[in-house]
């Protein structure tokens, strides 16, 4: 299958996505990044053949013509969807899932296993039985036990995950009050008590699995009976059209295989509805292939698209090397959070890197502790019905915002804004590590708004290809959109080829209504040890053994 791509008109960036599927990111280069989404602004497309030298025109033998009309990597071929057109189900394709989405920029890519009387089998494919494909499966029927692929079972180690979606206030910036009355969030089912009693502070869900790990998941609505707050003052969307608020959850990972008619997480065509209302859990069987690398992949909800992400209602997947560990950077126990210490072994040498994960947020609605929406960051001369609905709304990463506003109001020497010696630690994170340290720093698009964001890392940079050392270093990334997942392998480690101990600064690319909305936190490199984090490689606390799983596979805690 071969899918060609053009952004025509006319004025936003765009994403274009397909669930279920994943291509290289350079169709030529086996050592580029495995994805399964590609941005492009007006006029792109993703066809690129460069020839150097004089234009000519020279007659070519047939057979030469022939080989040059196939669609190769030698030819400048477009992306080739890996596996082809995949198992039968329905497959949601399209743009950012609220603003695009929302004007119509989706559809269905439909795969059949029996003959459709309008479609065609390609000639070297084998013939195939005719009836309908398309058992009844309407919203809201009981879905049938499917196992869906002999690669989750046997040996292939297996990993659960029992998760909860919940409402819950967010708080996002403790010294100013600022906060999200009708915050919903992803936790562990393990959290969920501490969350609720405030004992633990909210935070993105972060899952990480090994390639090649079988992952079982299930997901509770822990939502109210009436449904999530009724909440008002949201931004406006590009329409005015209305959409009630729904109740009902989902969970969608892109870049992992599975059953698109039971575990894609959206309910699309004829697949079985992914959904779940208030009180009501699902299971979902995911594999992760051995080919997507250290991918950073977007968890997100289409329960609510209109509602859920907008309010905090999205996590992260990352995938590690095959047989890794990940220890909390302080305690060395077994992390679960937006910080952690990987380890693996590579023949008989073991590795380790610092692993910080960042999720960009836009479009939010901040509140001031008496209940009173928050005024946006805008540029100057500009009132907040002046910008388009792509620009409006607050900005945070991982849940918490600092804006500059409120430290300009505190001291007004702009030079100063971002410093800690004089407004103390920024609420958005603080990552550290020891000079040369490895550093994997992972972002991602949390939601939801379809305005693209520019990443810039101060000080550091990394191969645009993360498995390929000859491609091109980088310290800046654009378009980052809504299900965008990235990992920035930085060249030297912490403090960079030099190693240079300090505060480097990490924030989207545009300083007006972006940074100074909150868009940036920072990478610290500690010069001395510190109690509170653990040198890599450092011994590990002595730990549980694992009981085997009731299906008698490799058990993995």
């Amino acid at each position: 299958m071969v899918i060609r791509q053009v952004t025509g008109a006319h004025e936003e960036v765009h994403n274009f996505t397909l669930h279920g599927h994943r291509w290289l990111n350079e169709p030529d280069n086996p050592n580029s990044t495995m994805t399964d989404i590609q941005g492009s602004a007006l006029a792109e497309y993703f066809n690129y053949e460069l020839v150097s030298g004089r234009p000519g025109k020279r007659a070519k033998p047939v057979k030469q013509l022939r080989e040059e009309g196939k669609v190769s990597a030698s030819n400048g071929g477009p992306a080739l969807v890996v596996n082809g057109a995949g198992l039968p189900g329905d497959y949601q394709y399209g743009s950012t899932a609220l603003d695009d989405q929302w004007l119509g920029m989706w559809g269905i890519f439909r795969t059949a296993d029996r003959l459709q009387l309008d479609l065609a089998p390609l000639p070297d494919r084998k013939a195939y039985p005719q009836g309908n494909p398309w058992p009844a499966l309407r919203p809201g029927q009981p879905m049938m036990s499917m196992p869906w692929a002999a690669r989750c079972t046997g040996k292939a180690p297996e990993r659960g995950f029992d998760i909860v979606a919940m409402a819950k206030p967010i708080t996002y910036n403790a010294k100013t009050g600022s906060n999200d009355p009708d915050g919903v969030m992803y936790v562990l089912a393990s959290d969920e008590a501490a969350v609720r009693s405030g004992a633990k502070e909210p935070s993105p869900l972060v899952l990480r699995a090994s390639s090649g790990d079988c992952l079982r998941v299930t997901l509770t609505n822990r939502f109210p009976a009436t449904g999530p707050p009724k909440h008002g003052d949201d931004v406006a969307l590009p329409t005015d059209a209305l959409f009630p608020r729904g109740e009902r959850v989902s969970l969608h990972a892109g870049l992992v295989d599975g059953s698109v008619i039971q575990s894609d997480g959206a309910t699309i065509g004829y697949n079985y509805d992914q959904t779940v209302g208030p009180g009501q859990s699902t299971s979902m069987t995911w594999w992760v292939p051995t080919d997507v690398g250290n991918a950073s992949v977007p968890l997100v909800d289409f329960g609510d698209r209109v509602g859920n992400r907008h309010h905090g209602l999205f996590g992260a997947l990352l995938i590690e090397p095959a047989d890794a560990t990940w220890l909390d950077p302080a305690t060395g126990a077994a992390a679960t959070g937006l910080a952690a210490e990987v380890r693996w072994t590579v023949g008989t040498t073991q590795r380790s890197t610092r692993e910080f994960v960042a999720m960009w947020q836009d479009g939010l609605t901040l509140r001031s502790p008496s209940g009173k929406v928050l005024p946006m960051a805008l540029p100057a001369g500009h009132l907040p019905t002046e910008l388009d609905p792509y620009e409006q709304g607050h900005r945070a990463i991982n849940y918490r915002t600092e804006p500059f506003a409120p430290r300009v109001a505190a001291n007004a020497e702009p030079a100063w804004v971002m410093s800690s010696e004089v407004h103390g630690d920024p609420a958005t994170p603080v990552f550290r590590a020891y000079p040369g340290e490895p550093v994997w720093l992972r972002v991602m698009n949390g939601g939801d708004r379809g305005r693209a964001h520019t990443v810039v890392v101060s000080g550091h940079g990394w191969h645009y290809q993360a498995a390929d050392p000859t491609s091109t270093i980088r310290s800046a990334a654009g378009m980052l959109l809504p299900e965008t997942g990235w990992v920035f392998d930085l060249i030297g480690g912490a403090g960079g080829p030099s190693r240079r101990p300090g505060d480097y600064l990490v924030r989207d690319g545009l300083m007006v209504n972006q940074v100074s909305a909150g868009l940036w936190f920072m990478l610290r490199v500690e010069p001395a040890p510190k109690p509170d984090l653990r040198p890599l490689g450092a011994p590990l606390p002595t730990t549980r053994d694992c009981a085997p799983s009731r299906m008698g596979r490799k058990q993995i805690c």
